[in-house]
């Protein structure tokens, strides 16, 4: 009897374990889930604050905002802006 078959599953399970469990959420999503959302858990209550996608000022005024309001992280900031301005300006 060969072990083949099953062999071949679990190293695929073991290559590429995200694929097998679930899909990964989008980083902005994850980042405002983890570090956000316990204080301002719909974004509708920000709304105003959150620029258009083509405004640049906005934008940087935000990051600005993020820099002092618990957001250190560069990259979290910039995701967390970019899924933001995603969900208010479809």
């Amino acid at each position: 009897m060969s072990h083949r078959p099953a062999a071949l599953l679990l190293l695929s399970f073991l290559l590429f374990p995200a694929a097998a469990c679930t899909a990964e959420e989008p980083a902005g999503e994850a980042v405002w889930s983890n570090a956000c959302s316990g204080c301002h858990a719909d974004t509708a209550e920000i709304r105003e604050a959150i620029p258009k996608a083509d405004d640049e000022n906005g934008r940087a005024k935000l990051e600005t905002f993020l820099t002092r309001h618990h957001a250190p992280d560069e990259a979290d900031r910039a995701a967390v802006i970019d899924w933001l301005i995603a969900q208010t300006n479809p």
